[in-house]
């Protein structure tokens, strides 16, 4: 160890002579109760036993000081006086201290004529070291500012030191009060002769051993000489000796001489010893899983691996102590360790965040799984449950213990029914009901619970039973004995119904029993859930965030929704501005500007609040809250939520869905403040100002606030920071989901949530897809052509212009008031009334004109081709009128009978031999025409004179230009010769009668063209075809 010496460089004189020692006398019957009323007086003496008088003289004594130990709720209420045994009465202190001067622990008063404090300057707080007596009138009550102080020797100069000191304190306000501890007065009587001179070792400083919490010091012994007496001995009389070890801070050693007159000297110097050995600060990583409020915490103690010091370890602080989503993975935490002398070391942690709990989440349209259990742990019959005394009586089912009357217990409380109890005389038969449930459209419903029967003599039985909606049904029964046992799941689905019920009912069959016992009842089903009904719009199509699809989502994270591919809703996000605390207002509230660096929309927050449960108010504005710190009108109230703290320090979250969406570049403010309930926050750093950037991530920096009771009241404390979590969501461009036309009805739909650390829940969401909007139908006039039976059916969906109709899904099938058309209609429009029906089963209507017409002709029939002789004699055939001859029919689908009809060629024409076309037109009375063509062969049978004049005749030239010669070999005389055009019009009849030989006709008028020329003689007729150039 190492040694220390202190050199004596000077020597430190402290001398107190007497003639005898200062004398210091308590006061009796301490502590003394003081107040609570106004005029209260508590009282105590202190008894002097010393003879003589106040003074300075010789054998006179001197009062040296009075101290007071005391407690004062209000120590202004005060007034101290203190009454000698003469009765001189001088005022101490009167009303001065405040409010807080002596509201806490124990308060030491000293009064002494050698102070320089006035007492009347004591306006709260702790006191000073010492004051003058106040002085002034010597009753109650002493006023006000009766001072500024006077020398009690001089007040009580001749008086008596013999006999009783009693200091008097009285209450004159009432509603505080208090406790006098000790009360002292001490007196002290000049030296006789020369008292000596004492001389001590200086004092000196030193540093600690290594590893030890303190230094041994050596120092030398007091030197005292008395003028009478020279060197005389002197004795330590407080402090630790020389060369042991002083402890950390100052050490004050006294040494006392004492001379042949009985005057005591004493001196008094003091060693301080300084601990400058840092700690040793050692570390240990931890591992920590997130809560399910995404929260976790350490203490420093969970990384401090045995921190020491050779001292004392004053404080052991981590640099942080609360986490959440926002530090998932490895964190660097300093450990700073300080001693008592405050000395410092650090050490680095890893304290490394985990979230192994995958979300939990339900979808919409997703049945629910419902347990509903009840384990009877009760002391009384459970809320909702009820029981009935079928029989017998006056027992009942007991709850708040698990003792069956024999057999084995329940290993908890359950509920039983004791027939033992019930008496032997007695018929037990007892029913526990259920509350009863809406099972309604449950997917699944099941039954299990525990249950025990004692039956002594056989005659005991219980029913287990369900009420399906009309009766009740047994699921279970038992007659003998059943020490606890488990039902197994009984399944009760096709009992379900909206006023479904259970029933444990015994019934000691009118024998002596034992009686029965149920616990742990649950009831299990799947509640069908509502599934989202989606409305497509006007165009067929919705989109909806793949978020919309779920009915909660519980993760303390951040999580990515996805659906059909597409990932939902905004990104979560979180600021954490920090959680020290350290001020905070009750109630009160957090004004904070924050700049948006990119597109968000704020969601909600978490505060560090004081433990309870209170609500809490968060207002908006945009721009700063600057200068509208009071103007209640600058600010909208966005959200009022009643809240349960997680405790101070801790993050308490809102759960709110602001949904206020902020474009990047913006400033926007909030004051978020309690009610009823303790914010607490922070100042802000030394030197900082309200505006300055306090936390920041990529999206958002939280600028330093203001702390305020409320909009409307108090004082603006600045710049003082919110504490907490600041929740926002950042735009995702892959989100939405959309919904056509092709999903009407009824899609099942994946959802797959993921949070920030990976784990993954998935469900499936049911959507229905409606249309909803009627068509916007718009009709067109048409013209509808009769069929050959004269009528004609109008399909609806030739009125639809579907050009101008809006109909997103479709029209699915259409009607109109007038479908059949026939003859009649033709002339005059029709209105038609139309009726659609779209995809979604939408209804629309609208009015078209039809004009029926009829565009078909007769129909006509023709003979079949014949062939005709002209008949004997006959050089031309003579067209018959076939209509007239019946051969050639008409028929009309509207106009019966056709009258307009023709021929060509026309009834009457004469045509030659050769083949022609004949066309049969008949027209209706709508101009509508029918024709058809038959071929007629007119072919000349010819005779034996025919013959000989067919070989005898010829022409020449042919083809001829103006005149052709007919040269006639043979015996038989001409008579005339006709010329036919092609269509068998005669067009030159020229006389040859008497002529024989050869003849010539001028053709120079006729048409270039193909003729025929028919000569005849007296007995024959011949043929010949002439062409004209």
């Amino acid at each position: 160890m190492k040694k220390i010496t202190f050199i004596l460089i000077a020597l430190m004189v402290t001398t107190f002579c007497w003639t005898i020692s200062a004398q210091t006398y308590s006061g009796a019957g301490t502590p003394v109760a003081l107040g609570p009323n106004s005029g209260d007086v508590g009282s105590s003496a202190a008894t002097v036993p010393l003879t003589g008088v106040v003074g300075p003289g010789s054998g006179e004594f001197t009062l040296d000081n009075i101290t007071l130990s005391l407690t004062h709720s209000f120590a202004g209420d005060m007034e101290i006086v203190l009454v000698s045994p003469a009765g001189t009465r001088v005022a101490l202190c009167t009303d001065n201290g405040s409010f807080n001067g002596t509201d806490t622990n124990p308060t030491s008063l000293v009064f002494n004529d050698a102070s320089a404090n006035d007492v009347t300057g004591w306006d709260g707080g702790a006191p000073m070291v010492d004051y003058r007596a106040e002085g002034g009138a010597n009753i109650f009550n002493v006023g006000f500012g009766d001072g500024p102080g006077v020398d009690m020797n001089t007040e009580f100069a001749g008086e008596t030191v013999t006999g009783d000191w009693v200091l008097e304190i009285n209450d004159d306000a009432g509603g505080d009060g208090g406790s006098l501890f000790s009360y002292e007065i001490t007196f002290a009587a000049p030296p006789v002769g020369s008292p000596p001179v004492i001389n001590c070792p200086m004092g000196g400083m030193a540093n600690t051993d290594a590893g030890v919490c303190g230094a041994v010091v050596n120092f030398t012994a007091a030197v005292a000489i008395d003028p009478e007496d020279g060197a005389i001995a002197t004795t330590q009389t407080m402090g630790p000796a020389s060369g042991t070890v002083f402890p950390v801070g100052d050490t004050t050693i006294e040494f006392s001489a004492t001379d042949s007159d009985g005057n005591t000297v004493t001196c008094e110097t003091t060693y301080t010893v300084m601990d400058m050995e840092a700690p040793m600060a050692m570390c240990q990583d931890v591992t920590l899983e997130l809560d399910l409020m995404g929260v976790a915490t350490i203490t420093a103690a969970d990384i401090d691996a045995g921190s020491s010091d050779n001292c004392a370890v004053a404080s052991v602080v981590a640099s942080q102590t609360t986490f959440g989503c926002g530090d998932l993975g490895a964190n660097m935490v300093t450990l700073t360790v300080t001693d008592d002398s405050g000395n410092e070391s650090t050490c680095m942690a890893t304290v490394t965040i985990t979230d192994t709990t995958a979300p939990v989440i339900t979808c919409i349209g997703q049945p629910g799984l419902v347990s509903v259990l009840e384990d009877f742990e009760g002391a009384t019959i459970p809320t909702g449950w009820t029981t009935v005394i079928e029989s017998g009586g006056p027992a009942d089912w007991i709850f708040g213990t698990g003792d069956m009357p024999i057999g084995a217990d329940f290993p908890t409380n359950a509920a039983i029914f004791d027939d033992d109890g019930a008496g032997s005389a007695q018929v037990g038969e007892a029913t526990l009901f259920s509350p009863i449930y809406d099972l309604t459209g449950v997917a699944s419903a099941s039954i299990s619970f525990d249950y025990a029967l004692q039956d002594f003599a056989g005659g005991g039985e219980i029913f287990a039973e369900v009420w399906d909606g009309s009766a009740w049904q047994v699921i279970l029964t038992e007659t003998e004995d059943q020490d606890p046992i488990n039902s197994g799941v009984i399944d009760v689905l096709a009992f379900a119904n909206d006023a479904f019920q259970f029933r444990f009912r015994y019934d000691d069959n009118d024998t002596f029993a034992w009686g029965a016992g149920l616990d742990n009842f649950m009831l299990t089903y799947d509640s069908p859930a509502a599934p989202l009904v989606l409305d497509l719009d006007a165009m067929g199509m919705a989109t909806i965030d793949p978020s919309d699809l779920l009915l909660s989502v519980e993760d303390a994270c951040s999580v990515t929704i996805e659906a059909g591919g597409n990932t939902g809703g905004g990104i979560p996000a979180e600021l954490n501005v920090g959680l020290a605390g350290g001020n905070g207002l009750n109630p009160g509230g957090n004004f904070f500007d924050i700049n948006v660096l990119n597109d968000v929309s704020f969601q909600s927050f978490d505060m560090n609040l004081d433990a309870g449960s209170g609500n809490v108010e968060v207002y908006f504005k945009t721009g700063t809250w600057v200068g509208f710190e009071s103007d209640p009108a600058a600010w909208t109230l966005v959200a009022t939520t009643a809240v349960t703290s997680a405790g101070e320090n801790l993050p308490s979250p809102l759960n709110l869905d602001l949904d206020i969406d902020v474009a990047a570049g913006e400033t926007v403010a909030f004051y978020v403040a309690t009610l009823d309930l303790g914010i607490n926050y922070t100042n802000g750093p030394a030197g900082s100002m309200v505006g300055d950037i306090l936390v920041s991530d990529t999206n958002i920096e939280h600028l330093q606030g203001g702390g305020k009771t409320s909009l409307a009241a108090g004082t603006l404390f600045s710049p003082r920071n919110f504490n907490g979590i600041v929740r926002y969501e950042t735009p995702d461009p892959t989100s939405g989901l959309v919904f056509t036309c092709d999903d009407l009805g009824s899609n099942s739909v994946d959802v797959t949530v993921t949070d920030a650390s990976g784990n993954v829940s998935m469900c499936t969401a049911t959507v229905i897809v409606r249309d909803v909007t009627a068509p916007e139908l718009v009709c067109m006039d048409a013209t509808i052509e009769l069929g050959a039976d004269g009528t004609v059916t109008l399909d609806p969906m030739t009125l639809i212009d579907m050009g101008a109709t809006v109909e997103a899904c479709g029209i699915m099938s259409a009607a109109a008031d007038i479908t059949e058309f026939d003859c009649d209609d033709i002339g005059t429009p029709v209105m038609v009334t139309l009726f659609v029906n779209d995809a979604g089963g939408n209804l629309a209507s609208c009015s078209a004109m039809v004009t029926v017409v009829d565009m078909l002709g007769p129909v006509i029939t023709c003979p079949a081709d014949i062939t005709v002789d002209p008949g004997a004699g006959n050089v031309n055939y003579e067209v018959p009128d076939y209509f007239a001859t019946g051969e050639a029919t008409a028929v009309d689908n509207c106009t019966d009978p056709v009258t307009i009809t023709s021929q060509d060629p026309a009834a009457g024409s004469f045509l030659p031999d050769g083949t022609y076309p004949i066309t049969l037109t008949g027209t209706d009375e709508y101009g509508n025409e029918g024709t058809c063509t038959f071929m007629l062969t007119v072919e000349s049978v010819l005779g034996a004179n025919d013959n000989i004049l067919a070989d005898g005749i010829s022409l020449y030239p042919n083809p001829a230009n103006n005149v052709v010669t007919i040269q006639n070999s043979s015996t038989q005389v001409l008579e005339n010769a006709i010329v036919h055009d092609i269509n068998g019009r005669v067009v030159m009849n020229v006389n040859l009668k008497g002529a024989q030989g050869d003849q010539t006709i001028d053709v120079s008028a006729l048409s270039a063209g193909v003729y025929t020329v028919q000569l005849t003689s007296n007995v024959a007729s011949v043929v010949k075809r002439l062409i004209k150039k």
